[in-house]
C-alpha cells in the first residue's frame, strides 16, 4: 500500500513538473508600429510584444511580403531596398499569432543642415485633423454642412460620416483599442464605431458634474503624445490654457488638469488652480502649459504660467487604487516655465517658454537628470535660440523623426517660420511662403501620416479644425530633407 501511495505521489509530482515546464502560452503579439515610411537604404528596427508578459515561449518569426522592397531579419530590423510597399509580418512560434506593419519605401537623398533651402513652398492642403497608427480623422464640408469622417485602415475606406454638431474640436486622443476622444470648448465625446458620438461625463475637482459651458479655453491643449499606461491603466491627461481675461482678478485663475482612466467615457479633474492646495499653499495659474508622464519614476509633471508668480513646475503622483492625486512643488520661478517636455531613461528634456528678460540667454532646449529636477543649476542647454532669429517668440513643441531630423515649432509670434535640424541640435530657420503658424495635434508612431496644422493666429490654435492643414513630412521631402 505504501508503495502504491509513493508511486501515486511521484506521478502527481511529475504531472506538476510537466505543467510548470509548459508555462503560459502566448495569446497575442503586437508590433511597436503598424505603419512606417522610410527611404531607400534606411534601416529601422521594429519591436514585438508578446502577451501575456509572463508567457514562457516568446519565439517569433519575421517575414516580408515583398523582400525586394523591404527585407527584415530575425531581430526585426527592416531594410529599405527599393520603391514600393511591403508588409512586415511577425508570427509567434508555434502558436501562430501574427501582427503586421505596412512599410512604404521611397527615394530621397539625405542632406546636411546647411544644404536645404531656407525658404519652403507649402504643398497641397489636407482636411485631416488627427492621426494615430492606422486611424485618420478628417473634416469634410458638403453643401455647407461639416462632417467628421474616420478611417481605420490608413484611408483605404471610410466610415459613415458624422455630422459635426459638437463644434470646434480642440483636443483629440486615440486610445490603444481605437476608441477616439474628441473634445470641444464645452464638452467631450467618444466614438468606438466611428459613426456615432457618445457624450462623456465630466466631473469637477469635487466630483460634481462640470458645468461651465461658456468658459473659454476648456480643452485647449493642441499637441499631445501617444497613449501611455500608469500601473497598467491606460490614461489620457491634459490641461487648460485659459483664454479669459484674468488680469484684473486672481480669483479667476482656476485652470484645471483633466484625466481619464476609462478611455474617455469619464473625464475627471486632477487639479484645479485656486482649489488644490500643495502643502497648504494655494496655487493660482491661468495656463497649464503641459502635462507629461515619466515612466521611469511613474510621476506626472506639470508646467504652468504665465508670469513669474504663476510659473510652476509641479510633480504629481496618481494613486490608482484610490483614484486620487497628490502634488509637490519642484520650483516657482520663470526658469521653470516650459512649453513642452519629455523623458528618456535618465534625463528630462524641456522646451523653454522664455519670452523676455535676462532668461532669453537660456532660451532653447534644456536637459536635466530626472533625479535632479529640483536643482535649477543642473539644467543645461542643448540648444540656445539665437536672439536675432527668435526674439520674443516662444518654442511650443518639437518632433524628431526616426532618422534624427528634428523640427521646432514656434508660438503665434512665429507666423510663417519653423526651425529644422538634420543632425544633432543644429537648427536652421526656415521661412514658409505663407504667414501661417505650424503646429500639430495628436501624434503617434505612424510618422508617415502625421498631420500638421497651420493657423493664421493664436486664437486658431484652439480651433484647429477650422484652420488649414498640411503634411509636414511631404513638406520636408519636397525640400530635399530625408525623412
Amino acid at each position: 500500500m505504501k508503495r502504491i501511495k509513493a508511486v501515486f505521489v511521484l506521478i502527481v509530482l511529475i504531472a506538476m513538473m510537466v505543467s510548470c515546464s509548459e508555462g503560459i502560452s502566448p495569446t497575442s503579439i503586437t508590433l511597436s508600429r503598424h505603419a512606417l515610411s522610410i527611404t531607400i537604404g534606411e534601416t529601422v528596427t521594429l519591436e514585438a510584444f508578446v502577451s501575456p508578459l509572463d508567457a514562457i515561449d516568446t519565439k517569433v518569426k519575421w517575414s516580408s511580403t515583398a523582400p525586394s522592397v523591404a527585407s527584415v531579419d530575425q531581430n526585426g530590423q527592416v531594410t529599405a531596398l527599393m520603391d514600393g510597399q511591403a508588409s512586415i509580418m511577425v508570427t509567434t512560434l508555434p502558436d501562430g499569432f501574427t501582427d503586421a506593419c505596412i512599410v512604404t519605401v521611397s527615394k530621397s537623398s539625405a542632406v546636411m543642415a546647411g544644404d536645404f533651402p531656407s525658404f519652403f513652398s507649402l504643398p497641397e492642403t489636407s482636411n485631416v485633423i488627427a492621426t494615430f497608427d492606422t486611424i485618420i480623422i478628417k473634416i469634410e464640408i458638403v453643401n455647407n454642412v461639416e462632417y467628421i469622417v474616420i478611417s481605420d485602415n490608413l484611408g483605404a475606406s471610410w466610415h459613415k460620416p458624422i455630422e459635426n454638431n459638437i463644434g470646434n474640436i480642440v483636443h483629440t486622443h486615440i486610445f490603444s483599442d481605437g476608441t477616439i476622444l474628441l473634445c470641444t470648448s464645452t464638452a467631450c465625446y467618444t466614438t468606438s464605431d466611428y459613426e456615432t458620438l457618445i457624450q462623456s461625463t465630466v466631473l469637477d475637482i469635487d466630483g460634481s458634474p462640470y458645468n461651465e459651458p461658456k468658459r473659454k479655453g476648456f480643452y485647449s491643449q493642441m499637441y499631445h503624445d501617444r497613449y501611455f499606461f500608469h500601473d497598467d491603466i491606460e490614461m489620457d491627461i491634459f490641461g487648460e490654457y485659459v483664454l479669459e481675461d484674468t488680469s484684473t482678478s486672481r480669483e479667476k485663475l482656476d485652470a484645471r488638469i483633466w484625466y481619464t482612466t476609462d478611455n474617455g467615457h469619464t473625464i475627471k479633474c486632477a487639479f484645479r488652480s485656486g482649489t488644490t492646495k500643495i502643502k497648504g499653499k494655494e496655487i493660482r495659474v491661468r495656463h497649464i502649459h503641459y502635462v507629461g508622464y515619466c515612466e521611469l519614476n511613474k510621476r506626472f509633471y506639470v508646467s504652468t504660467g504665465d508670469n513669474s508668480e504663476e510659473s510652476y513646475l509641479l510633480e504629481g503622483l496618481y494613486d490608482a487604487s484610490q483614484d486620487s492625486w497628490s502634488f509637490n512643488i519642484i520650483g516657482n520661478v520663470v526658469l521653470y516655465k516650459f512649453g513642452y517636455f519629455w523623458f528618456d531613461n535618465k534625463y528630462a528634456y524641456f522646451l523653454t517658454d522664455y519670452t523676455s528678460g535676462s532668461y532669453l540667454d537660456k532660451k532653447g532646449i534644456l536637459r536635466c537628470p530626472i533625479d535632479s529636477l529640483i536643482d535649477i543649476n543642473k539644467y543645461k542647454n542643448l540648444y540656445v535660440c539665437p536672439k536675432d532669429e527668435w526674439g520674443e517668440i516662444a518654442i511650443v513643441n518639437i518632433i524628431e523623426y526616426p532618422n534624427g531630423v528634428k523640427v521646432l515649432f514656434p508660438d503665434y509670434l512665429g507666423l510663417g517660420v519653423i526651425w529644422v535640424a538634420t543632425s544633432g541640435y543644429n537648427f536652421k530657420k526656415v521661412t514658409l511662403d505663407q504667414q501661417q503658424l505650424l503646429g500639430y495635434n495628436t501624434m503617434g508612431p505612424n510618422l508617415n501620416n502625421e498631420v500638421f496644422v497651420l493657423a493664421r493666429g493664436g486664437t486658431l490654435m484652439h480651433n484647429f479644425n477650422k484652420a488649414t492643414k498640411y503634411d509636414l513630412t511631404l513638406l520636408l521631402r519636397e525640400n530635399g530633407i530625408a525623412i
